[in-house]
């Protein structure tokens, strides 16, 4: 039987991170469905015409991902090409739309699909905004990270300055404000805590601490 456990929470909390280096530390394959969702939207700008060709790519796109020293690399399969698009889909552009492409009723439908196809074939760590309540509603293990707004940003600020980027932490935390608004509000698979989630505010905990919190809920239940 496969061991899983679901991440969720809004951007920036930190759950990819702390999420990465669980995977590290028991073995378990990471998978970042939050990478899935701006697959979708770089497939949408790149060669999309309109929302019903996109939906069509979309259901013959294969995407897979390999382990990496920080996470993992990301490719997509559109016709038999298979492309890696781990950078391109951290770009700010990508960042700009993937609320609004991941909100698509056929979009998370078909991502779902796929999600729960991957959490069957090792042990996982899956994180996401829907994973505990949609995607792997019977996970081993639940958690749901939050995090101040402010803090939230000073990530994103830190993450984009690792990449030569500026961004005001003022536009950034518009930003995330934003996105939280989208992903609570909309009508399909919104971001929520599943009722059996442990509840984790990252805001003044250091990643060990976190890492710590999550590693004693994992172990006491991989021993029942």
């Amino acid at each position: 039987m496969s061991f899983q456990v679901a991440v969720d929470g809004p951007a920036g909390s930190g759950k990819s991170s702390v999420s990465k280096l669980i995977a590290k530390k028991y073995g378990f394959t990471y998978l970042d469905t939050g990478a899935m969702y701006r697959a979708c939207a770089h497939i949408k700008t790149a060669f999309a015409d309109d929302d019903a060709s996109f939906i069509k790519i979309l259901e013959n796109t294969d995407m897979r991902f390999e382990p990496a020293p920080m996470g993992q690399r990301m490719f997509i399969n559109i016709d038999g090409n298979e492309t890696e698009i781990t950078d391109i889909i951290r770009t700010p552009e990508i960042t700009a739309m993937v609320g609004e492409v991941s909100a698509m009723r056929d979009v998370r439908r078909l991502m779902t699909a796929k999600q729960k196809d991957l959490a069957k074939r090792s042990e996982v760590i899956m994180e996401g905004r829907d994973i505990g309540t949609v995607v792997l509603p019977d996970a081993d293990v639940k958690f749901f990270f939050t995090a101040s707004p402010t803090e939230r940003a000073r990530r994103r600020q830190a993450e984009w300055q690792a990449k030569g980027l500026e961004v005001p932490l003022e536009q950034l935390e518009n930003d995330i404000l934003k996105r939280d608004e989208m992903d609570s509000g909309r009508k399909e698979a919104p971001l929520k805590k599943a009722e059996d989630a442990v509840e984790l505010d990252t805001t003044g905990l250091t990643i060990d601490e976190v890492i710590s919190i999550m590693s004693a809920e994992i172990d006491r239940k991989r021993r029942t």
